[in-house]
């Protein structure tokens, strides 16, 4: 059960990587392949030791390249709210900052999300 356990993780970790690496490229078309593979591996699988949040916004930027503007937002809330969730369980006040802020997905992750959310005149979202 713990071997398939960390296969699973590793062949989802695997295709999100392959997939970054063929974005790299410039290779789109095969970037999107893997990713959707990785996504799909994660959501059959259930609980992993997979950084789901990391694996839905490489998802997201992928599908950016594919010009799937609307599913990409979708993966990229999808991150963020893994990522919060995550925080959320963090009860000490400075250790949470330092994992949202200083976590590199965690900040790639809340960069993407202020500039999908448009800003009012007050200020806020």
């Amino acid at each position: 059960m713990g071997e398939d356990y960390a296969l699973l993780s590793g062949r989802v970790i695997g295709e999100s990587n392959m997939a970054m690496a063929y974005r790299a490229m410039g290779n789109v078309k095969e970037a999107l392949d893997h990713s959707e593979r990785a996504v799909k591996l994660l959501e059959s699988c259930g609980q992993t030791e997979v950084q789901e949040e990391e694996i839905f916004f490489n998802h997201y930027l992928v599908l950016q390249d594919n010009k799937k503007p609307d599913e990409a937002n979708d993966y990229l809330k999808r991150a963020l709210d893994k990522m919060m969730s995550k925080a959320g369980n963090i009860k000490d006040s400075v250790t949470r900052e330092i994992f949202l802020k200083r976590v590199s997905i965690n900040g790639s992750i809340n960069s993407a999300w202020k500039e999908q959310t448009p800003v009012n005149p007050s200020g806020t979202a």
